[in-house]
């Protein structure tokens, strides 16, 4: 199995659904095999990399519906369970690599609250969901809504890694705090002892006075996890929505190259350290 990275804000319009479009494109250079899940019920990053979205028939909540009901370590169950997420998974882009998809939609919002009955077990078993559809990639990339709700929350407890992308607002500034002092807690304590932070994106950037002034104190709030490359708000990167096209030879197709390499890097440096207290703690046994 890969990576496993969600994005993450409790605070909505900082631009996860555009970090995920793009990040997952960027990212191919290191990682040729990319899934994408959406857990948002909003669906934007299904539009965003599907352009038959609508056509679609079998989506991340009959994957969740499925996978939650019946015992996957049944071999007749998981068979069906492999082909319905064959039915789900979209593949989107082949050119360095490979992007696949399985979409979102409103009713994902419904299958929530469907799964709520099954009480705490439903995270625990969406988390063997994720890491068993995660299972032939590279690097995993999930969207989630923003809110601290059930999804969000089992989406962090199966990754190895937390994005969060944050506005230089106060608010944006408190919607990832809260992921960090109230979700991942949580998660290291029930689910993921393993789970990370890979960093803090500054998003959506205006060189603003206001917004200047509030990069202190997310620098102060968040430290070493702020990534070095800013992504500015940019008319052509909110044009996607519409065109699904590139921002090749850009701004901000420079900054989204730059995060890229950063993330892949933070991961490798990750991986290495992890490697080192292994080795370490096999010595000193």
């Amino acid at each position: 199995m890969g990576i496993i990275t969600t994005i993450a804000n409790h605070k909505g319009g900082v631009g996860k659904s555009t970090l995920v479009y793009n990040l997952s494109r960027y990212l191919l250079k290191y990682y040729p095999k990319i899934l994408v899940l959406d857990f948002d019920p909003q669906a934007n990053t299904t539009w965003w990399l599907s352009e038959y979205a609508n056509e679609l028939n079998v989506k991340i909540h009959d994957v969740l519906r499925y996978g939650v009901t019946y015992d996957l370590q049944d071999a007749e169950n998981l068979d069906k369970f492999d082909t319905l997420v064959q039915y789900a998974t979209v593949e989107t882009v082949k050119k360095d690599g490979s992007i696949s998809l399985i979409g979102s939609s409103l009713d994902l919002a419904a299958t929530k609250l469907e799964l709520s009955k099954y009480d705490s077990i439903v995270y625990f078993k969406i988390i063997e969901i994720i890491r068993k559809i995660s299972e032939p990639y590279d690097l995993t990339i999930i969207d989630t809504p923003p809110s601290i709700e059930m999804l969000t929350s089992s989406a962090i407890n199966a990754s190895d890694y937390v994005l969060l992308p944050i506005q230089l607002d106060l608010l944006a500034i408190k919607g990832a705090m809260d992921i960090t002092k109230i979700l991942i807690p949580t998660a290291h304590r029930y689910y993921n002892p393993n789970l990370r932070i890979l960093g803090v994106i500054v998003n959506l950037h205006r060189d603003t006075k206001a917004q200047r002034a509030t990069k202190k104190t997310a620098a102060d709030a968040f430290g070493h996890y702020l990534f070095n490359t800013i992504i500015s708000r940019s008319e052509k990167v909110g044009r996607l929505a519409t065109t699904k096209g590139s921002i090749d030879k850009s701004k901000s197709d420079n900054q989204f190259g730059l995060l890229a390499e950063e993330i892949h890097n933070r991961i490798l440096e990750d991986t290495k350290r992890s490697k080192e207290g292994v080795q370490h703690g096999n010595k000193t046994r």
